[in-house]
């Protein structure tokens, strides 16, 4: 389901662009196009990279891990042993 949204998106997303496009003059149709098709292109195979690189996020070498004192995702959770589920907001 979260794939036919994301492709549903996507698809708005390039006639939005296209629509911009072709609404001035029909020969910055193709320009807008292209637009859309890169921007898409980038945002489906490379959002993780660009969420973690607006966040500034690092990796944790093993000396940061282990002061951190989590081994699994149930400490992540608030150690919790019924696993996220449990942890849901109301």
């Amino acid at each position: 389901m979260n794939q036919l949204r994301t492709i549903f998106l996507l698809g708005v997303l390039i006639a939005v662009l296209v629509g911009i496009g072709g609404a001035p003059r029909p020969g910055y149709l193709y320009v807008f196009a292209a637009l859309a098709l890169i921007i898409n292109f980038g945002s489906y195979f490379f959002s993780d990279r660009i969420v973690l690189a607006m966040h500034r996020a690092q990796e944790l070498g093993a000396a940061q891990a282990d002061r951190s004192g989590r081994t699994d995702c149930r400490s992540v959770v608030g150690g919790s042993r019924q696993g996220p589920a449990a942890q849901r907001p109301r």
